[in-house]
């Protein structure tokens, strides 16, 4: 992968004096024969009948409004009457809070008579206004897990709405981070992302003490929370140094999994673990050209004894490891035979291509044709995923062929030019167009998967599996929100969910970046395609709160568009 240029510099945020808000209330329609049945990301009974949900708030309309001139002038206007609690009782410290300023318990008009009028003390009445804290576990857990379906009206304490969770302070305190990060790239509430940097402060003081603790080290929490840190520098890393904490983090994580041992494979919750970290390291190793950790390959091996290594998920997950040290040695002078190149990358291509030739019904996708948006849905086509996860496997596969054909057509390549040719067999002809044509058709599946992870699915979301076609005309609806809105919130096939001790994150949208990053990088890529690649980063990091995504849309600008100016 191409170097990474240095960047001008991180954004800095300055605290904004401190300010109480509250949500604005929600309005919405009396729903008769259609109630809403509050399923995150969309309602079900209102997409079977094609229309909006109107019966519960999303993350659109989680929007803060200033309310305090509007208290003040309340305040100032009438003496507050007796039994009301003084207004500083109403605030909660570092929350925002809308004041409660009175309450009376409603009656019935036939049962009023027999009642007390008396106003029920305000500091008899539990607070229900969500503590920042609350909003951003609220928000973790809403948008950045698999299997947890909340109310979005509800803010409620999740260490006891997920009781098997172990949810210590250490792992709290990184949610709360990436929580509060993900609030603020939705709502821009002034002061957020300065209290997001104070509870990621908290949350490395936390790890940092676990792990001088010879049984916090080995715990589940203690390694998920090094991987949510890693997420956090996602969403808020927009120069250099986010890419070099990143990596730190990822090792981190890397050193934890070799102290916890073969012993950790035993359990479900662990061998997931190791799956989602070995996947985000890999990048990681990718992007810096280096091997991956020996003991890595020593744990996968333990790995196999426990799970089926002929799922898609392991399959997949082995020739990326594979392919990770392959390209490192490439790249670093240690593997300089063309040839043995040459027939690493075609097994290791063959093996994706067979594996992802006949999946379950599950993990299939269909193709939209559509004129809406021709922004986003590039040359009308993009492509609809039952889940998050099929999304992530399918790209994840994209992103390593498109790296191994590249490899292939460069070595084919080389070897042509040479003095006498090394590769002078027909087949070498054929294998050369044959990486080419899968090039475009790489680059052409990731691209046409963005627009589902911007929120963008099929009106009524009733499609059939894998390449079905659409009309062109007005297929495409938007659920605003996060970037798994488009998605279907299933935990169907994770049958160890119900035992997990940590909730199960969501990485794939992490990851698109880099794949469409490869995209603009090829060596067949048009200017149209780098452009469009270059934009969609950039709205990755607006509307998602990817803020990496822009480091490597600056890259690309740098390195990809003067090309295209020269003609070389």
């Amino acid at each position: 992968m191409p170097d990474m240029p240095s960047t001008k510099g991180q954004s800095k945020h300055s605290e904004a004096p401190r300010t109480r808000f509250a949500l604005l209330p929600f309005f919405g329609e009396n729903l008769t024969s259609h109630q809403c049945d509050q399923t995150l990301p969309v309602c079900t009974n209102c997409t079977k009948i094609g229309r909006p949900c109107l019966g519960y708030r999303d993350q659109a309309d989680l929007i803060f409004l200033n309310e305090n001139e509007a208290t003040a002038r309340r305040v100032r206007s009438r003496a507050a009457p007796p039994g009301r609690a003084p207004l500083s009782q109403a605030y909660s410290s570092g929350s925002f809070h809308s004041p409660i300023l009175g309450a009376r318990r409603y009656v019935p008009d036939a049962d009023r008579s027999d009642v007390d009028p008396t106003p029920v003390p305000l500091s008899l009445i539990p607070n229900l206004t969500p503590t920042i804290d609350e909003r951003a576990v609220n928000f973790f857990f809403s948008n950045h897990t698999i299997g947890v379906s909340l109310p979005s009206r509800g803010f409620i304490d999740h260490m006891h709405a997920h009781p098997d969770y172990d949810l210590d302070d250490n792992l709290l305190s990184s949610i709360k981070a990436v929580g509060l990060a993900g609030v603020f790239n939705v709502t821009k509430a002034p002061g957020l992302m300065l209290e997001a940097s104070k509870r990621y402060t908290t949350a490395v003081r936390h790890l940092n003490s676990a792990l001088q603790s010879p049984v916090e080290v080995k715990k589940d929490t203690t390694l998920m929370a090094v991987m949510i840190l890693g997420i956090f520098e996602n969403l808020v890393g927009r120069s250099e140094n986010s890419l070099v904490a990143w990596a730190a983090h990822l090792n981190g994580a890397a050193a934890l999994m070799k102290i916890r041992g073969p012993e950790q494979m035993k359990t479900a919750t662990a061998r997931r673990l190791y799956g989602q970290i070995t996947a985000m390291l890999a990048a990681s190793c990718l992007q810096q050209e280096i091997e991956l950790p020996e003991h890595i390959f020593e744990l996968r091996l333990e790995l196999d004894k426990y799970v089926n290594v002929k799922e898609i998920t392991w399959e997949n997950h082995r020739v990326l490891i594979l392919f990770t040290n392959l390209y490192a040695k490439v790249k670093k002078g240690k593997l300089t035979d063309l040839q043995e190149i040459f027939r690493q990358c075609l097994e290791l291509d063959d093996k994706l291509v067979q594996v992802f030739s006949d999946v379950t019904p599950n993990w299939t996708f269909s193709t939209i044709y559509t004129d809406d948006d021709p922004e986003l849905v590039y040359n009308g086509r993009f492509h609809v995923y039952q889940h998050a996860l099929s999304a992530q496997m399918w790209n994840g596969m994209r992103a390593i062929r498109m790296m191994l054909n590249e490899m292939i057509r460069n070595v084919l390549l080389n070897g042509f030019s040479m003095k006498p040719p090394l590769f002078v067999h027909k087949a070498h002809t054929k294998q050369l167009q044959k990486s080419t044509d899968a090039l475009y058709k790489i680059s052409s599946d990731i691209i046409s998967s963005v627009p589902q992870y911007l929120g963008y699915t099929v009106k009524g979301n009733s499609i059939s599996p894998h390449n079905s076609v659409g009309s062109r005309k007005s297929v495409l609806t938007r659920n605003a929100g996060h970037m798994w809105s488009g998605f279907l919130n299933t935990s169907q096939d994770l049958p160890d969910l119900k035992t997990s001790s940590v909730p199960l994150l969501r990485t794939a949208g992490y990851q698109l970046p880099w794949a469409l990053f490869l995209v603009g990088t090829t060596g067949i890529a048009t200017e149209s395609v780098v452009r469009w690649v270059i934009n969609t980063l950039k709205e990755f990091a607006r509307i998602l709160g990817i803020q990496q995504a822009t480091i490597l849309a600056e890259n690309l600008e740098l390195t990809r568009l003067p090309h295209f100016a020269t003609g070389i």
